[in-house]
């Protein structure tokens, strides 16, 4: 794999801590770094701090929805893997978690 240089990159990947080492170009395909093989103060220096899952999960389902909470709770895509956790919350255990934090 080669490095692909700052001036080939876009998007919110050239952020603070952002590196071009971290991005990848092979037979005319791009890819990010493996997570796994980075540090957490590189992970931190890109913005990404460890939280709670189904913050996670609920972010992503803010995104794909606009930033729109609303349209989380009308969401009708049920083959996506977060649809059951789109509320903040994992319905498979009686843990309601702390709604009032939700976005």
């Amino acid at each position: 794999m080669r490095t692909v240089s700052a001036a080939g990159c876009c998007g919110p990947s050239q952020g603070q801590g952002w590196s071009p080492s971290m991005i990848f170009r092979e037979n005319n395909e791009t890819f990010g770094a493996d997570p796994r093989s980075m540090t957490v103060e590189q992970l931190n220096a890109l913005g990404h701090e460890k939280r709670p899952k189904l913050k996670v999960m609920r972010a992503k389902c803010l995104d794909c929805c606009g930033d729109q909470p609303s349209e989380v709770l009308k969401c009708s895509a049920i083959d996506c893997d977060n649809w059951p956790y789109r509320m903040g919350t994992d319905p498979f255990t009686k843990r309601t978690g702390n709604v009032g934090n939700l976005k």
